[in-house]
């Protein structure tokens, strides 16, 4: 059925966007299983708002934090 086919392609869209993010903390399993996560509710975004923007923005504004917060740890490291 399509909820079946829909069901399994977003276990492995979520999977692989996990093992996508494999080598951000030196390769291992362990460490990919929050992507896979996030995988799965970007996925989930997908599905129910069926518009990739939603996804897109916010994989963009969860990415957005870390770098704003390292840029902001070097500026203080810099003035100190």
């Amino acid at each position: 059925s399509n909820k079946m086919l829909v069901s399994i392609m977003l276990i492995l869209s979520s999977i692989l966007f996990g093992f996508s993010h494999y080598y951000n903390f030196g390769g291992s399993f362990i460490a990919s299983m929050p992507y896979a996560f996030a995988g799965l509710v970007f996925g989930l975004m997908y599905l129910l708002s069926k518009n990739i923007w939603v996804p897109v923005i916010a994989h963009l504004l969860f990415n957005s934090t870390a770098i704003l917060s390292s840029l902001f740890l070097v500026i203080v490291k810099l003035i100190s």
